[in-house]
């Protein structure tokens, strides 16, 4: 996976940046996507959890990934 924070200065003059996320259902698929995408740069991402009525575990839902896309 390429992050964001990787980038240096001189790799985004002259650019165009986009900004945009997607979700997936675990990490197996946000791999994928930046395997298939060379282009683009994680830079954040969050969980989506709830916790189960009857045991109190707290259960992964997805996962929202903020990325840029730099061309």
């Amino acid at each position: 996976m390429r992050y964001a924070s990787s980038l240096k200065q001189k790799d985004l003059v002259g650019k165009s940046i986009l900004e945009s996320s997607f979700q997936a259902l675990d990490y197996e698929e946000v791999n994928e996507f930046f395997d298939s995408n060379p282009d683009c740069y994680h830079y954040a991402q969050s969980v989506t959890t709830k916790r189960d009525s009857l045991t109190g575990e707290i259960i992964a839902t997805g996962i929202t990934v903020q990325y840029w896309k730099v061309r």
